[in-house]
């Protein structure tokens, strides 16, 4: 029985026809979407062609493990010496997912576990340091035209790509629920994410962060469905879903432990829905005498709960039992001690000294080819616009009376979300060592957007906020993060070899001839000697010109540490300009370059050169 209709007349002139409301001019928000995922993609495709393999934060260990999975079939054992050991510990969902983009690729040598990774250790990285920005040598087979296994991993960055667009479109649609009639917010809210040079540098690679952000986004978009009720609030299948969704994080990061709490908390606000006599209004159809039916809120909520832990736990048994059998505990905690390097003690003091280091990286760190960030004063600067966020936030806190229903009820739960996103991050820092990268923070990077774009609109005047203008110039500010990124971050990875540096007085000079190649080789050394105050890793710097006539082959220097009689007691093999191309990317020229000689551990005092 359908309630009855009213009908309201409106004053209307007889000699005028009906004024039909105008079409919009303009995009629709919907449009803009659109562009800004294209944008994204191609953003993103950018990064991962400019991005060399491997820079990215564990991107071998992570690219090893896909291999090892379409290889295999199988979770790869812990095996050191091998370059999937440094990430065995991780649930094996996102491997999973990506094996089947390089299950084509022949197999490699065994004592890799039988594949091949087309990149090399550089010797003469150092952390930090901008003049040294590559971790990894990039011989001829990881260069384009990309064939091989360089060309299967590109494929697995095809697939992070994927699921960084479903990451920005699940964010639109959660700010849409949370900001109802302002599409121009959750369009910023996207932009925020499209735009953010971080996380469009992991969409771009190979690692499990993009997969456990796209999670977090669906399920807090699912949540807010639930929560408001578009999709039927007493749906148990939804719920049901829910916890599908909340299990598939802890199949793919140990933080998706957070999402268990996320669905606790949403469950009890849809369930604080306006009661009579402690009934809870269900949001059923009327029955047959018109008057709404009413249901317990106590039972509702614990059926809700049921559905969702249900689902939950029958998705986690098999995790549960891979884990029990590859490290004793039901966790995997066994196998990541084993893996990963442990703290013996933390203190609050040294997780404050933490927090700069993942303030940068949470814009634009990149880990690998970089621990290279933005510079001082633009990291200010972006601490200035949060600050405009968190400002605008409370300008809708003290206007909540005129909020609606659904931004009330919704808030909290992407507050809380966010807040114990950095609780799991603060205990897992607590457990292992180089945990300060602001990747780690990204399962709360969609509700952060959604928050900070609800600040920054609400900055302005109430009725700008349903129109495109505000989020439209916030966006255009955010587009200048990427910019940044490239000039500061991606391009000084590409630089061009040093000049020809004077060298010092004292030089040795000497011509060799490699093959039919004529190079001219100046270099020099210092006998150096050792005492037992002089700690291991410090020494002396080791000067190299080169000067190429024509197109040379991939030449290696190697440089040794010898004692008194000869014998060779540390050695290290790398590109004659340090982490510079390689001699078969050389344009004739001259080169030069400093060698850092450092002090091998557990040598004896005395004379060395």
């Amino acid at each position: 029985r359908l309630p009855p209709f009213h009908y309201t007349t409106l004053p209307m002139s007889l000699n005028s026809p009906p004024q039909l409301p105008r079409p919009s001019r303009g995009w629709s928000p919907r449009v803009a979407l659109a562009v800004l995922g294209l944008l994204f993609c191609l953003l993103a495709g950018a990064w991962s062609a400019l991005i060399p393999l491997g820079e990215a934060p564990d991107e071998v260990s992570h690219h090893s493990y896909v291999r090892y999975v379409a290889e295999y079939g199988g979770l790869p054992p812990a095996i050191e010496g091998t370059t999937v050991f440094g990430e065995t510990f991780q649930p094996p969902l996102y491997y999973i997912l990506a094996a089947p983009l390089t299950a084509w690729l022949p197999r490699g040598p065994e004592s890799n576990l039988g594949f091949a990774i087309p990149v090399e250790n550089n010797p003469d990285w150092e952390l930090g340091n901008p003049a040294r920005a590559r971790v990894l040598l990039q011989p001829a087979a990881a260069r384009w035209p990309w064939r091989g296994e360089a060309l299967g991993w590109h494929l697995a960055r095809g697939l992070s790509i994927l699921f960084g667009l479903v990451t920005l479109v699940a964010t639109y649609k959660l700010a849409r629920l949370v900001f109802p009639g302002e599409p121009w917010t959750a369009f910023l809210a996207a932009a925020f994410v499209a735009f953010l040079p971080t996380f469009t540098a992991l969409s771009a690679t190979v690692t499990n962060d993009v997969l456990a952000t796209m999670l977090s986004a669906l399920l807090l978009w699912q949540l807010a469905r639930l929560v408001v009720g578009t999709r039927g609030r007493t749906d148990w299948r939804g719920w049901a879903f829910a916890g599908l969704l909340g299990c598939l994080g802890v199949w793919t990061k140990a933080s998706g432990w957070v999402f268990v709490p996320i669905v606790i908390l949403a469950v009890v606000l849809a369930a604080r829905r306006p009661t009579t006599a402690g009934a809870l209004w269900a949001g059923r159809p009327p029955t047959e005498n018109g008057r709404w039916k009413a249901v317990d809120g106590g039972r509702w909520a614990f059926s809700r709960l049921l559905a969702a832990g249900g689902a939950w736990l029958v998705v986690a048994l098999p995790l549960f039992w891979m884990n029990w059998q590859r490290s004793g505990d039901l966790l995997g905690r066994g196998l990541q001690a084993r893996v990963t390097e442990q703290r013996e003690s933390f203190s609050l003091q040294e997780a404050l000294q933490l927090l700069p280091g993942l303030y940068r990286s949470w814009w634009a760190g990149f880990g690998g080819a970089v621990h290279l960030n933005l510079p001082d004063w633009l990291n200010l600067v972006l601490g200035v616009l949060l600050l405009v966020a968190v400002g605008g936030l409370l300008r809708r806190h003290l206007r909540r009376a005129s909020a609606s229903a659904a931004t009330r009820r919704l808030l909290p739960i992407l507050a809380a979300h966010a807040v114990l996103v950095f609780i799991a991050w603060f205990i897992w820092t607590g457990l292992v060592m180089g945990a300060d990268q602001g990747r780690l923070l990204y399962p709360a990077l969609p509700a952060t957007a959604v928050l900070l774009a609800g600040g920054w609109v609400a900055v302005t005047p109430p009725r700008e906020w349903r129109a495109p203008r505000p989020a439209l110039l916030w966006s255009a500010a955010i587009l200048a993060l990427p910019l940044a990124t490239l000039l500061f971050i991606l391009l000084p990875a590409y630089r061009a070899a040093p000049a020809l540096a004077e060298p010092p007085s004292g030089a040795a000079s000497e011509s060799l001839q490699i093959g039919s190649l004529p190079l001219a080789l100046t270099s020099f050394y210092f006998p150096l000697t050792v005492d037992d105050h002089v700690p291991p890793g410090t020494g002396s710097r080791f000067y190299v010109a080169w000067r190429a006539d024509g197109p040379l082959p991939d030449v290696r220097l190697r440089l040794r540490w010898i004692d008194a009689d000869g014998n060779s007691r540390w050695v290290k093999e790398g590109s004659p300009i340090a982490d510079h191309p390689l001699t078969d990317e050389w344009q004739p020229g001259n080169y030069s370059a400093w060698h850092r000689v450092p002090v091998p551990e557990g040598v004896e005092p005395g004379w060395y050169r």
